[in-house]
């Protein structure tokens, strides 16, 4: 089944309705169906064929419901592009991918046209916007002129729909390979709740975005969409519109409750509040739903899993600290590195294996076999499950602190910190230590308006975790290093904290 095949059967199923409000502008899911057939058939008169690849690089706004499927149906890869990267990595993308059309907003043309002349794959440029830009196509103009029939390509099972590309946080970004049938089966399973009124405040390049416009289409679901998060905006959006779910990743939550006057809004429509691509510090959720209403209903995925591994759904029982069960079709395993299965309870590395894994990385052989193992994706995080199934993450493999032969995970660290007052965001890391080989630091930043010191952080921490664990240092900026989505990126603090070592080390003495 073929991706865009999920609009199709939208508009089949439940008839012409308001599928999207963005800006006060409404949309209806025939109107999206007939633009999205329209720019298919541009693509087409543009000589693209089967597999060829299309860049999109939009923020969020209405074309990119018409971008994908057009792309899709006429059997071409979308590839999205996070809209905040920069030149020299959006041209590494697209010389990696080869894609020859870029699909890019007016806006955002700048960081494409210092790179342009040395991406020798790219035939034509679609831009998305008000302002001409010179030797490009305008995409109005362009789906005006293109006939609205097309005839949906059937994809095989393993064809490649979507090429997203990881943050590169062990070194180059990799292209995992979504194809029709991850993407299909991943949306059927993340849509179990009811029919519901949504408020798309994520990035719809990312994998989380995608599958909740996928799912979306197949509950029926009207949404309003944010060009971006922000908290006054999303407030106003639940209370003008009356919505009742949320999709949004921890980051977002914590802006909510530290939002100045988010007590002035209405949000007693809201039910489900959906929160993935981290995990959700366990006191947040209980303030949270005391502030806001409705339940917030944690998941865990990845982009390797289309993205949604397990969720919790409204009416479950929900376990401090868990993210559901697994979604329908997918099993989960907790291994230790020869891929033995360990018993309930016991932390290990998670296996995921299902309908939703990844074909592999785009021309990466060798990261797909590391990763990819007799029919399982060893996902790099560490966990364990319960004896009633439900799943718990514990921290990245890689970030595992070992301080005197003691793991130490830094979410539990995280979720500690998280607990005092004062605190609005902490990211923990592991520096070396002679005598122990790792020291656990911690970086925080503050609420506004509070205050407090290393001391009584330290303090707090050894009231509520074995001694051990304990951070011996604490270190305050005033924000957190964030990757597109919001989550914390401890990678970014440990540069942080090797470009001071670096400094120290040249400024002492000889």
């Amino acid at each position: 089944m073929n991706v865009a095949s999920l609009l199709d059967n939208n508009v089949r199923m439940y008839g012409e309705y308001v599928i999207l409000v963005h800006e006060d502008r409404e949309y209806t899911n025939a109107e999206i169906l007939d633009l999205a057939n329209r720019f298919g058939n541009a693509l087409l008169g543009l000589g693209l064929r089967r597999g060829d690849r299309v860049l999109v690089m939009l923020a969020n706004c209405p074309e990119i419901l018409m971008v994908y499927p057009g792309t899709l149906k006429m059997g071409a890869v979308a590839v999205p592009l996070l809209f905040m990267l920069e030149s020299a990595e959006i041209e590494y993308i697209l010389n990696n991918c080869r894609a020859k059309v870029v699909v890019v907003a007016d806006e955002l043309y700048e960081k494409f046209e210092p790179i342009r002349e040395r991406c020798h794959s790219v035939e034509h440029v679609i831009v998305v916007g008000e302002k001409p830009v010179p030797d490009t196509l305008d995409f109005r103009s362009l789906v005006a002129e293109s006939s609205r029939e097309l005839t949906t390509v059937e994809a095989e099972d393993d064809e490649v729909a979507m090429i997203l590309y990881t943050a590169g946080t062990t070194g180059k970004p990799k292209g995992v390979m979504l194809t029709h049938k991850n993407l299909v089966s991943n949306a059927h399973a993340s849509a179990q709740s009811k029919r519901l009124s949504l408020l798309f405040a994520l990035p719809l390049s990312h994998s989380y975005g995608i599958t909740a416009m996928n799912a979306a289409y197949v509950r029926g679901q009207g949404a309003v969409l944010l060009k971006w998060f922000s908290p006054n905006d999303a407030l106003k959006a639940i209370e003008q519109h009356g919505l009742t779910s949320m999709t949004g990743v921890p980051t977002t939550y914590n802006y909510l409750m530290n939002f100045a006057g988010a007590e002035n809004y209405d949000t007693s429509s809201m039910r489900e509040w959906h929160s993935g691509a981290a995990p959700l510090p366990t006191k947040l959720i209980e303030a949270f739903q005391n502030k806001f209403g409705g339940t917030i209903l944690d998941g865990y995925g990845l982009t390797e899993t289309s993205p949604v591994v397990s969720t919790h759904w409204l009416g479950m029982e929900t376990k401090p600290g868990s993210v559901g069960k697994p979604v329908e079709g997918v099993q989960v395993r907790i291994v230790d590195g020869d891929g033995n299965e360990f018993p309930l309870g016991e932390v290990g590395e998670i296996a995921v294996r299902g309908p939703n894994v990844m074909k592999g990385y785009f021309e990466d052989q060798e990261a797909t076999d590391l990763t990819l193992r007799d029919g399982w994706l060893y996902t790099g995080d560490m966990g364990y499950l319960d004896e009633d199934g439900y799943l718990f993450i514990v921290d990245r493999k890689k970030e595992v602190i070992i301080r005197g032969g003691f793991n130490i995970y830094p979410r539990e660290v995280e979720d500690v910190l998280y607990a005092h007052p004062a605190v609005v965001e902490a990211g923990v890391i592991g520096i070396p230590d002679e005598m122990l080989g790792e020291e656990v630091k911690a970086f925080v930043a503050l609420r506004e308006g509070q205050t407090t010191t290393e001391e009584e952080l330290i303090r707090h921490c050894e009231a509520n975790l074995a001694q051990f664990k304990c951070p011996k240092i604490i270190e305050f900026l005033p924000a957190l290093p964030k990757n597109m989505i919001g989550k914390v990126v401890r990678k970014e603090l440990r540069e942080i904290e090797e470009r001071r070592r670096k400094r120290f080390h040249n400024d002492r003495p000889v």
